[in-house]
């Protein structure tokens, strides 16, 4: 995978992503948990990792990351070409 080395001024906000400890994500009632995902197999496999940030330092801080889930909302469908956010959210 390849690290970006500059921040893009034309990339386009297309989504969000909220993030919660798995303590909290625990507490969600099972109909809402199936919304989540873990970010376990995005870590361990070098999927999600911090673009400009030294190994070291980025090692510690995703350790952090592995027993945290993730909620995604994509609110921009790119990839056909929109020129702005579209549509449902």
């Amino acid at each position: 995978m390849r690290r970006m080395s500059r921040i893009n001024e034309n990339a386009r906000l297309i989504g969000l992503e909220y993030i919660e400890t798995e303590e909290l994500f625990l507490t969600i009632p099972d109909t809402g948990k199936p919304m989540w995902h873990s970010h376990e197999y995005e870590m361990k496999s070098g999927v999600l990792f911090l673009p400009g940030v030294p190994g070291p330092v980025e090692r510690k801080d995703l350790e952090k990351v592995v027993k945290t889930y993730g909620k995604t909302i994509h609110f921009w469908q790119v990839d056909r070409g929109d020129e702005l956010p579209l549509g449902l959210p």
